[in-house]
């Protein structure tokens, strides 16, 4: 059996249902993600299995084999990072940290080997006695989660706790807090609405709309194979073509689905040609007009337009690829096998 099982998780608030008979299972050790846009119910299903949100409206959450679906938040052996951080301002870093074993009654000849452990753990050494307003925000942030490690939780519940850092110190500490999850081995919930965060830290993806799970997969999966129109609109920049504006583009295709999406780096685009107008079995090239252009790092995105339909198309940016000029007529060439019918 799953060592975390959600069966069947209703909830309400007054007239609106956030959670729709919701039913989930973690692996011991895993790190899963719920991942959606804003309202779909994920941070609520969060506080649910925290406790900070009764469940009074139908369902169960068991934890090992313990029910904890009415236990109080203090009894149910969770730690639980938020955006906001939380800290208490006037503790320093080490006060910060060992709070939570301090209202356990731990004494602290027997917690000061695990705080210390903690510090190492999350690259704080040096900075024990700074106190909030004295640390940038990655690091308040990795105070925040020490503080809920320390407590040797059976799960660690992160709700949105990077969306509130600069890029770069986001994608370091995605990395950090995977690190630190493998190292412990703990099973953790993460709740974000950036994609690329849910790519980057995650062993499975549970997308999230309206209440309701509607994919399960690991990274991978999730991207490569979107299961329906709104998961593959969500989780990156696809293009999403109805039936009718694929076939009014490439002309009559033999593909089952009355939907399809063609992820904008499979796509190329190649200069106009006698041979390049010519269907053929591994797809179609389509002569478009390049509408736009931005560079993105390592990426230049085109916006290409032919036959009234516009689609994005992501280009490798290397000193070899030189760039197009808005205005350009190019072939777009789109392979058949990458793409994937939606339901």
């Amino acid at each position: 059996m799953s060592y975390v099982q959600i069966d069947r998780l209703s909830k309400r608030f007054k007239e609106t249902a956030v959670l729709n008979k919701v039913s989930l299972s973690i692996e011991k050790g895993e790190l899963i993600t719920l991942l959606g846009p804003s309202g779909c119910g994920k941070s609520t299903l969060l506080r649910c299995i925290a406790g900070l949100t009764d469940v009074e409206d139908g369902g169960k959450i068991v934890v090992g084999e313990t029910d904890i679906t009415q236990l109080s938040p203090k009894d149910r052996e969770v730690g639980m990072v938020f955006q906001s951080y939380a800290l208490f301002p006037n503790m320093n870093v080490y006060g910060n940290i060992c709070f939570g074993l301090k209202m356990k009654g731990v004494k602290k000849e027997e917690y000061k080997e695990r705080v210390e452990r903690i510090i190492d753990l999350v690259d704080l050494r040096g900075r024990e006695n700074s106190y909030p307003h004295q640390l940038s925000g990655g690091q308040q942030q990795r105070v925040a989660l020490a503080r809920s490690l320390v407590v040797e939780p059976k799960i660690l519940l992160l709700d949105e706790p990077l969306s509130a850092l600069d890029a770069k110190i986001r994608k370091s500490l995605q990395t950090e807090i995977r690190r630190i999850q493998q190292e412990l081995s703990i099973t953790t919930v993460f709740v974000t609405h950036d994609q690329e965060e849910a790519l980057t830290v995650s062993d499975r993806i549970f997308v999230m709309d309206h209440g309701n799970i509607v994919q399960i997969g690991t990274p991978e999966e999730i991207y490569a194979h979107p299961a329906s129109e709104f998961v593959a609109r969500f989780i990156g920049n696809y293009n999403v073509m109805k039936r009718a504006e694929m076939t009014q583009l490439v002309g009559e295709i033999t593909m089952a689905g009355e939907a399809f999406a063609i992820r904008p780096e499979v796509i190329s685009l190649a200069p106009l040609g006698n041979d390049a107008s010519t269907q053929s079995k591994n797809g179609w090239s389509v002569e478009s007009v390049v509408r736009s252009m931005t560079l993105k790092g390592n990426v230049i995105r085109y916006e290409v337009e032919a036959k009234h339909q516009k689609m994005q198309v992501d280009v490798l940016n290397t000193s070899d690829n030189h760039w197009i000029r808005v205005g350009t007529t190019v072939f777009m060439q789109i392979p058949a096998e990458e793409c994937i019918p939606l339901q």
